[in-house]
């Protein structure tokens, strides 16, 4: 009986280790400018990739993640920039097509070939400029990491930004004026006939 209770004791003990103090690291998006609600064409979003939750004392060998966005209303991602936590930028390579910016580190492409990923901070940052009207979302579909040793850390994905690209306040005018220039002629047409009829 002492056994079982013993036995269940280290269970316990080990999920709570397991569940409380090991947890998966994290990767979150940070834009700038912050407010997403009311871009217009032409404005560019910032966006930086934010590692969380490294335990002390895991080393990372490779760190993938790839960001899904809405294209358009968003174009392709430029100025891929390797952020604060890559030890060295020879590891690490961005990539892009419509719709996605992909970044990965790799310590085998590092000069030393053993130069890993060690603190929490900024993986990468990238631009996406707005070039028309509508909305959407940015957001994780890939976020993978593997140790030194090869194991996986296991990599939670932040919630995705949500994104509003507004007209231009001249795009709004311009429909307005085109709008009252095509009543003013349905109107000034319609006058015209029933001067001809009653004449």
């Amino acid at each position: 009986m002492r056994q079982a209770s013993r036995s269940l004791v280290v269970t316990i003990v080990a999920l709570f280790w397991a569940t409380g103090f090991c947890q998966a690291a994290s990767v979150t998006l940070v834009p700038a400018p912050a407010d997403l609600s009311a871009l217009q064409i032409g404005d560019t979003i910032s966006i930086d990739v934010v590692l969380n939750g490294l335990a002390a004392g895991d080393e990372l060998e490779f760190l993938g993640v790839t960001v899904g966005f809405d294209a358009p209303p968003l174009g392709t991602a430029t100025n891929f920039t390797p952020g604060t936590i890559v030890p060295d930028p020879a590891g690490f390579v961005g990539f892009d097509t419509p719709g996605i910016a992909d970044g990965s580190f790799d310590a085998f492409f590092t000069l030393s070939g053993i130069d890993r990923i060690t603190t929490n901070g900024t993986f990468f940052s990238f631009d996406i400029q707005a070039v028309s009207v509508g909305s959407g979302q940015i957001g994780f579909s890939f976020a993978d990491a593997l140790r030194s040793d090869f194991t996986s850390p296991g990599v939670t994905t932040g919630p995705a930004l949500r994104f509003t690209v507004v007209p231009l306040p001249n795009q709004v005018i311009s429909g307005g004026v085109l709008m009252a220039l095509l009543v003013g002629g349905h109107l000034l047409r319609h006058r015209s006939h029933y001067q001809l009829q009653h004449n």
